[in-house]
């Protein structure tokens, strides 16, 4: 399967184009990253528990 040359660059220039977004909106504090919730496994209580 060969793929078009204009299609190949329209697909870098865009994930370029969204990387470039991405970065200056957490340069900026407009974008935060998702912070996993640490459950605690014997109580199931969220981060900080006295029970480790």
């Amino acid at each position: 399967m060969i793929i078009d040359p204009h299609v190949e660059l329209f697909i870098a220039l865009a994930s370029g184009a969204a990387w470039l977004m991405t970065k200056a909106g957490l340069g900026k504090n407009m974008l935060e990253l998702k912070r996993r919730r640490v459950t605690c496994p014997s109580c199931g209580r969220q981060q900080p528990c006295s029970c480790a």
